[in-house]
């Protein structure tokens, strides 16, 4: 796979963060959180408990952002 989330540089992980905190989509706000959760080291247990999602959706997220590299609304 081309990206990895624990290869996030600097000028992503901001756009995520920006993406939590303004944008109105609550689910594609959800997605941004997971994928900034994962790279804070945070297990995927932990990270679909918090999120209130299921651990099978969480895989998928991470498998998307991992072949497209950016979250796909």
């Amino acid at each position: 796979m081309p990206y990895s989330i624990h290869d996030m540089n600097r000028a992503i992980r901001r756009r995520l963060k920006r993406i939590v905190h303004k944008d109105k989509d609550a689910n594609y706000c959800r997605r941004a959180n997971a994928m900034l959760l994962l790279y804070e080291g945070y297990y995927k247990n932990e990270i679909a408990r918090l999120l209130q999602a299921a651990r099978s959706t969480l895989d998928d997220w991470i498998q998307r952002y991992e072949i497209y590299g950016e979250l796909v609304r």
